[in-house]
């Protein structure tokens, strides 16, 4: 039985992807933004009314937007409200 070949590809699990995933959401962000433009000027410009459904791809293009200031605002709302309600009950 001979063994598995291991693959020629360097592999660095302990490496960062930092930079690749910042890239990537970029390139995304930036196609979602000109089909979002264009579907809006492709609208206006053969004169047809905006209907439920181009709302519903605004609101799902500008949602992950928001969810980070979100998810800020709340960590602070809960670290400075909760947390200093429930940090003199506790004894080290």
């Amino acid at each position: 039985m001979t063994s598995p070949r291991t693959p020629s590809i360097d592999f660095d699990p302990t490496a960062s992807k930092a930079y690749a995933l910042i890239v990537s959401a970029v390139v995304l962000q930036i196609i979602s933004t000109v089909g979002v433009v264009l579907r809006f000027y492709a609208r206006g410009k053969a004169g047809a009314h905006l209907w439920i459904d181009d709302w519903l791809v605004l609101a799902a293009w500008v949602g992950p937007k928001c969810l980070p200031l979100l998810i800020v605002k709340l960590t602070h709302f809960f670290r400075s409200r909760l947390w200093s309600k429930v940090a003199p009950t506790i004894s080290w």
